[in-house]
């Protein structure tokens, strides 16, 4: 009997207690922010993440007072319009190469393209063992993705693929 109330005694108090290891650390809630006038710093178990004050709103004074004698009408309302804040312009990006530049840049790739095409023309012909048929599937990935990308009018990235197919078709060239 003496068993059984310690255990009902027990379990109740691990019951209101809690487990150790289910405690929780701090708990955060974002509030608004307080008017200015009611800073508080408070210290408990949660951590509170105020709204940045705003800024001071524009305030527009109100039409003139209505004629003292005329007692039938509401008193004056204050509009306030909300600050708007000013930034500074965005500069447009445009191309880093002029266009007689971007024109050479477009005939170089276009070559590269031709060459590495060609090459893997050649190496298909070729017959390449099976475990480098895979380094040839690469090299027409790159260069399909150049073409696309030439397409696109992104010169960069075009170069940049049509660099790695050139890479991969002259390290099966150069492999006996």
């Amino acid at each position: 009997m003496i068993r059984k109330w310690l255990s009902v005694v027990g379990s109740l108090a691990l019951l209101f207690s809690g487990c150790a290891k289910r405690q929780s650390g701090p708990e955060i809630v974002y509030v608004p922010a307080p008017p200015a006038a009611a800073e508080k710093s408070t210290r408990s178990a949660v951590l509170v993440i105020q709204e940045p004050h705003p800024a001071a709103p524009a305030v527009t004074p109100a039409p003139p007072a209505p004629h003292p004698a005329a007692p039938s009408r509401p008193p004056a309302v204050v509009r306030v319009r909300p600050a708007v804040p000013h930034f500074a312009p965005v500069p447009v990006l445009g191309p880093r190469e002029s266009p007689a530049e971007q024109k050479a840049l477009r005939q170089a790739i276009l070559r590269s393209q031709q060459e590495v095409q060609q090459a893997i023309e050649r190496l298909r012909r070729s017959g390449l063992p099976e475990n480098e048929q895979g380094t040839l599937g690469g090299a027409q990935v790159f260069l399909a993705g150049s073409i696309r990308s030439l397409q696109d009018n992104d010169l960069e990235s075009a170069l940049n693929l049509v660099r790695k197919a050139q890479l991969l078709v002259r390290a099966l060239e150069s492999s006996p």
